[in-house]
């Protein structure tokens, strides 16, 4: 899209950041045919937040009715989206192993909770029954079974992203590059405007769509949410012979280790490895690049010596990787609230800030700011 995009004079809504939850907004928002403008500091789609790098695990069943819902909204939506070929959602399966009877026992309450919420799917496998479905579980002496969903899977977010932001421009919705906000004008505790350093659009409503960035607009308005970019680290291997000839692999997480698995490279026959185990990280909001200047500011040099550790314990857990070099990684920036869920808002500010950008299962409804006129 051309840096050369005009800036419309006013919205009905302005939302900040084109990111994947922006282009939801977006989306949703113009199948009502509101009139919706979009403005990213960077460019579209592909726009170097989050959205860039996230695994983007999409999960149907999780800690709440309500969540599971809006999961199994997600997966009907982006089983329908592509981008020229290439579909927003891999439905790989979800296996979660337990090498702990602590750990199995909630993968039976899971199992229970997403049959009552509607995830027909939702189903255990014992532990030999495991690698028929999780090769990479292959050789793994500890397993005490799983939880198994077929429908799950991960999401390849810039495509998401770009399919609902095209949906959205087809309804009408005007997106603007390269555009970046200064400051959200407001009398008598009412949004007015929404400047940039390319203009000022008037509007009654403003909709911060911007992940890492969300605490600097709001500042804008005076209000405080507990919302930091926080660092998670991100490996990836060399091709692995486990996974060599499988059409697909499902992803694989697990709460004994923290850690979770996906297929990765250009012929899927890596695996990535995402890590809750290392120090916690907080970067000051402040501290970013600014897409401009960088064309991925929310990740970060790769850390071995946080990793290397924890891949030893991997490789004596997964027998099928032992031998199998990290050779890739990065250290990506998510955006984290203390609860890892919604942000709770002050009076007449509504807000979904504050999802992990791997909970793309709650994207449609989630991680947006908006500030309200009257």
């Amino acid at each position: 899209m051309s840096e050369s995009q005009p800036l419309p004079d006013s919205a009905d809504t302005v939302i900040v950041g084109a990111g994947i939850v922006g282009c939801a907004v977006a989306y949703h928002l113009s199948e009502r045919r509101d009139d919706v403008v979009v403005v990213e500091q960077g460019p579209i789609f592909d726009t170097g937040g989050s959205t860039s790098h996230a695994p983007a695990m999409t999960i149907e069943t999780v800690s709440s009715k309500s969540f599971s819902r809006i999961g199994q909204y997600t997966v009907d939506l982006f089983s329908d989206l592509s981008v020229d070929g290439t579909p927003a959602l891999e439905q790989v399966g979800n296996v979660e192993f337990a090498l702990s009877e602590e750990v199995m026992d909630a993968m039976r309450r899971k199992q229970e909770l997403g049959l009552a919420w509607g995830v027909s799917d939702a189903q255990l496998l014992s532990p030999a029954e495991i690698p028929e479905v999780a090769p990479l579980l292959d050789g793994a002496d500890s397993l005490q079974g799983a939880f198994y969903a077929a429908t799950d899977g991960y999401t390849n977010p810039v495509v998401a992203a770009e399919a609902m932001g095209r949906r959205a421009q087809d309804n009408g919705a005007r997106f603007v590059p390269h555009t970046t906000v200064t400051d959200i004008e407001t009398a008598d505790g009412s949004v007015t405007a929404v400047e940039t350093d390319r203009g000022t659009v008037e509007t009654d409503t403003v909709l911060a769509a911007t992940n890492l960035w969300a605490p600097l607009l709001e500042e804008m308005v005076d209000v405080e949410l507990p919302y930091l970019p926080v660092v998670h680290q991100y490996a990836i291997t060399e091709d692995v012979p486990t996974m060599e000839g499988l059409d697909s692999h499902p992803i694989l997480r697990n709460k004994d280790i923290r850690l979770y698995f996906r297929e990765e490279g250009p012929t899927n026959d890596a695996v990535g490895i995402g890590s809750y185990r290392h120090d916690a990280r907080i970067v000051d909001p402040h501290d970013l690049s600014h897409p401009d200047e960088d064309d991925a500011p929310a990740k970060l040099p790769y850390t071995p010596a946080d990793f290397d550790p924890i891949y030893e314990d991997v490789q004596s857990e997964l027998p099928a990787l032992d031998g199998s070099e990290i050779v890739d990684g990065f250290d990506g920036l998510l955006g984290f609230s203390p609860t890892a869920s919604r942000c709770s808002a002050p009076h007449r500010t509504s807000t979904a800030s504050g999802w992990r950008s791997t909970s793309t299962s709650r994207t449609p409804a989630a991680s947006a700011s908006s500030w309200p006129s009257g």
